[in-house]
């Protein structure tokens, strides 16, 4: 993650299947800077039991290096990341998405090892191509 400070805003995302975050995330402000980690606060709404929207505000203790949730060992935890991140990470997925429309998927967790910007020019590339053409 790029260097973070007390008040920088952030976005919250949840992959669980029961509370996802919604599209973009949940906006965060930084409250606490550590040497390795970093806290942020962010407020959920949600539904209770009679169908009446309700908010409350929760923290999450974050790796700074990766924006990992602390303790988290999973996919399915928490992740935390600057705008700029969250824009590049939309961008990655919808340039992924263009190349499986085309018939080009990556073994699972390959694409990794491509930068956005190779990403981006390969689905450029597949996207000049027409079935016809091959």
């Amino acid at each position: 993650m790029t260097p973070i400070k007390a008040g920088d805003e952030v976005r919250v995302f949840d992959y669980s299947r029961y509370h996802p975050s919604p599209e973009g995330g949940w906006a965060a402000v930084v409250v606490k800077v550590a040497r390795k980690y970093a806290t942020a606060t962010y407020e959920v709404t949600d539904t209770d039991w009679n169908g009446k929207p309700r908010t409350s505000t929760r923290t999450v203790e974050f790796d700074i290096s990766d924006g990992t949730e602390r303790g988290g060992r999973s996919r399915w935890d928490l992740q935390v990341r600057t705008p700029a991140q969250a824009e590049q990470d939309k961008r990655r997925k919808l340039a992924l998405a263009e190349l499986r429309e085309h018939g080009i998927e990556f073994r699972a967790g390959r694409e990794r090892n491509f930068s956005l910007d190779q990403i981006e020019a390969l689905a450029e590339v597949a996207r000049t191509f027409t079935e016809t053409e091959g």
